[in-house]
């Protein structure tokens, strides 16, 4: 049974993202505050986070910059949950590496797609680690894009930036492309625009 972590000050947000979780399966823990969250991811290690930015003690941001700065939870598919996703924040958040947002209010199946969109590409980048057939230095060979024009990544730094891409596609902002003739502008953008929900 995946577990995941609801990271909340608003107890009734909270209790009802436990429940909603719960109901489609998960094992499922709410913290009142950031400490608190980071507490409980270092010790339960959940299979994903959702966490609110502002919070007391210590924000979201916080929370993130210290699950992605341990080698054991930094791989851990993280969700905020925004009020106001300004550009700010949403650039602010992916630089740290977010994998996600969902904008309060969120319905139902809002959340859920954003849950089961990131537990399924932590599943693929799992099974292709297991695989034992990946590149050296820790690089996992994953598909970016979608149909039949997707296209395979095994090298550290060009999966880095597919995953920044990837971040930055599900925001509503411009993205500005620049490099030299024939380095590859085009087939990004392509990819950023299939997984935009804007595509």
């Amino acid at each position: 049974m995946k577990k995941a972590l609801v990271i909340e000050d608003d107890e009734a947000i909270r209790a009802n993202i436990v429940e909603l979780l719960s109901e489609e399966g998960f094992t499922a823990l709410g913290a009142e505050n950031g400490k608190r969250g980071l507490e409980l991811a270092r010790s339960d290690r959940p299979e994903l986070v959702i966490c609110d930015i502002r919070m007391p003690e210590l924000d979201g941001f916080g929370v993130l910059t210290e699950l992605r700065s341990d080698p054991d939870t930094r791989t851990m598919p993280f969700i905020f949950l925004s009020a106001a996703a300004d550009r700010a924040d949403v650039r602010r958040g992916m630089n740290l590496g977010a994998d996600d947002y969902v904008t309060k209010p969120f319905t139902r199946a809002e959340l859920l797609d954003a849950v089961r969109s990131r537990l399924e590409r932590q599943e693929v980048l799992a099974t292709s680690s297991r695989s034992g057939g990946g590149p050296p230095s820790g690089a996992r060979p994953t598909v970016k894009g979608a149909g039949p024009d997707s296209i395979v990544v095994t090298d550290v730094a060009m999966l880095a930036l597919y995953d920044e891409a990837a971040r930055a596609a599900i925001a509503n902002i411009s993205i500005l492309l620049l490099g030299e003739t024939g380095v590859g502008k085009e087939v990004l953008a392509h990819s950023i625009h299939q997984v935009s929900p804007r595509s």
